[in-house]
């Protein structure tokens, strides 16, 4: 939001900005993944990938197989829906 409301608009100032306001303990965290490059010398896109890849919660492939594994077919549910069920 800082940066929209200052309308920055240049990737280098973005990516200043961006670092700047972070927090210590994130900024921490980025030098690490970013190694041998520093964060300041990436490109604002990337920078926000590599945040985005590290931060989010990735899905619990065991969980996913084990549910799939489990469905079944529900009464009065066509074949069809059921495979457009199972390819969800």
């Amino acid at each position: 939001m800082y940066i929209a409301d200052k309308s920055i608009t240049d990737k280098k100032v973005m990516v200043r900005s961006l670092l700047q306001h972070i927090g210590s303990e994130m900024f921490e965290k980025i030098i690490d993944w970013c190694a041998p490059v520093k964060p300041i010398n990436m490109d604002y896109d990337k920078l926000l990938q590599l945040i985005r890849d590290k931060c989010t919660k990735k899905k619990n492939l065991f969980a996913l197989r084990v549910k799939f594994f489990n469905e079944c077919q529900q009464p009065g549910q066509s074949l069809d829906e059921y495979f457009a069920h199972m390819t969800r």
